[in-house]
Order: structure tokens, then sequence, then C-alpha cells
């Protein structure tokens, strides 16, 4: 009796783990056909030659996918940008076109004529960046994600992300409400639905915009360099800078805008003495309805009170 439990035992499992090899190839195959259909889709993009990768990794169950080797040859470039690995993680499985998603890019391979080309520079910031392990790739991380509820007025939250450790970070959030998700992914060469979605975003709610630039190091030993390019110190060579973006300010910009050009140009060379953050925010009154801001807005643009316009916008720089 119980050497035939165990061999019932024993059998059983053998089953249950063909049906989940099984199921997972399944899956596998399922995942890699939605991937090349929305390859063959973004190469319709008037823009882009060619996406190809080297290998496609499914976790279990399809809840996270990683293109290896993945590669965008473009128009415009004679080289491809390569990226190590791409990660989508944590998306929605149960619409067509994810209500939620999570995209984490690593590593950007550069071309051979930019590595020969940094192997050959002995700057001092060439010096810095191969000290923080840029050689034959680029160790930038770059992520994307965003959250659409329907049901809440249509709201999407996403946020974006690149850095490069020890050098430079980058970071951008916003949320826009009354769009319909499908329109505001339209398909770029769809020239129909990119109507549609212009007229869509004509009534659509806009309550914040951010984005921030961190120095994560790399600041510092730029403006080093410029300096002992000059023969003049740091501090000296900030002055000069905002002196000379004053100078542009007063003669390029009408009056009204020359104070909070001046304002920004300050906080900027807050950011540029190293270690900081300089951030750019829009909260709009009337929560971003594009439709009761337009006209305001105009009006007090084409009337020159530019501090109106900032007012209504909510628009702030600040360095920290």
């Amino acid at each position: 009796m119980a050497k035939s439990i165990v061999l019932a035992a024993g059998m059983g499992g053998a089953v249950l783990v063909a049906a989940a090899v099984s199921g997972q190839w399944w899956i596998h195959s399922q995942v890699e056909q939605k991937v090349n259909a929305a390859i063959s889709k973004l190469e319709q993009n008037e823009n882009i030659d060619k996406v190809s990768y080297e290998d496609l990794d499914v976790a279990p169950f399809g809840r996270e996918i990683e293109l290896v080797g993945i590669s965008f040859e473009t128009k415009d470039s004679a080289d491809p940008v390569k990226f190590e690995s791409m990660r989508i993680y944590d998306y929605d499985i149960n619409n067509e076109l994810p209500h939620y998603m999570n995209v984490a890019i690593e590593g950007l391979l550069l071309p051979d004529s930019m590595v020969q080309e940094l192997a050959a520079d002995d700057s001092a910031f060439a010096d810095y960046l191969k000290s923080v392990g840029v050689a034959q790739t680029l160790p930038v991380q770059a992520s994307f994600s965003y959250n659409y509820q329907e049901e809440e007025n249509q709201t999407q939250t996403a946020q974006l992300a690149i850095a490069l450790p020890e050098v430079l970070g980058y970071e951008a959030d916003w949320i826009t409400k009354g769009v319909p998700l499908e329109l505001l992914y339209a398909d770029p060469a769809d020239q129909t639905a990119q109507m549609q979605a212009m007229m869509a975003m004509t009534s659509g709610y806009y309550p914040k915009i951010a984005m921030s630039l961190t120095d994560l190091g790399g600041v510092p030993v730029f403006m080093q360099e410029l300096a002992d390019e000059q023969q003049i110190s740091v501090d000296e060579l900030k002055t000069q800078w905002q002196q000379l973006m004053q100078m542009q300010a007063s003669v390029v910009l009408p009056p009204g805008l020359q104070g909070p050009a001046n304002d920004a140009i300050e906080q900027v060379g807050v950011f540029l003495s190293g270690g900081k953050s300089l951030q750019l925010s829009v909260e709009p009154e009337f929560e971003g309805s594009f439709e009761q801001l337009s006209m305001p807005v105009m009006q007090a643009f084409m009337s020159g009170d530019f501090q109106t316009v900032i007012d209504l916008l909510k628009l702030q720089v600040k360095a920290s």
C-alpha cells in the first residue's frame, strides 16, 4: 500500500512538472508572439528601420519579461542604439493595452567609434567617466512606469527616470486626466489616431508635470575641467556664465520675462555648485484644465503679462 502511494505520488508529481513545463512553454510562445507583433508595429514608425533582440526570457506565468541585447536601428544614425537588457514587469495582462506597466532598461552599448574616442580622450571628465565604469558599455539605468484608472476620470500617473550612476540623474513625473489611454499612446504612424489624440488632449486635464536633474557626482568634475581650460576658478566660471545668461536674457526676452528668467538662472547657478537637484514643476490652476487655462493664458501672454502666465501655471524652478 505504502509503495503504491509513493508511486502514485511520484506519477502525480511528474504529471504536474510536465504540465508546468508545457504551460510555461505555451506562455513563452504567447509572449514571444506578442513581443514580435509589438516590434513589427514599432518598425512602422518612420524614424525606425529595425528592432531586434538576442534573447527573450519569460518568468513563470509570464509576470516578467526580459529582452536581452535589444537593438534599435534608426534612419538618422549609422550606428544602432543597443541596450544590454530591457525588463518588463508588474504589468496588466487583462487588457490588450496594459492599464499599468513597469519597464527597466540597463546598459547602453556604445558604438566602436565612440569607444575609441573615449579611450583616446585624456581629459579629466573622460577619465572620470572611465573611473565609474564607462567603457564599452555606458552603465545607464532607465525606468518608465504608468498606472491608468479608467473609472477615475481616465487618470494616468507616469514616471520616467534615467541615471548614469555617479554622474547625473534625470526624473520626470506627470498626471493626465480625461484622455483615453489608447489615445495617449496612439500609434505615431496612424494619422487618424493622432488627430483624435490631439482633439482629446484639448479637453483633458494636466494637474502636474515635474522634472528634475540631479548631480550624482559629475557636475563638479565637469565644471572644474571647464575652469581649468580657461585658467580661472570654478566660482569665477559660474559668475561669468550667470552674467552672460543674464545679459542675453535682457537682450532677447521682453521686460516682463527678464525677472523670472534671472531667478531661473540663479537657481541653475546653485545647481552648478554640485551635489544639488534642479527641479522644474508645473501644477496649474483649474486642475490643469486645458479648456479653462487656454484663454486666460493666451490673453495674459498677448498683453505681455507674463507673471500672470507663470501664476496660472504655477511654474517653479528651484535648486536644492
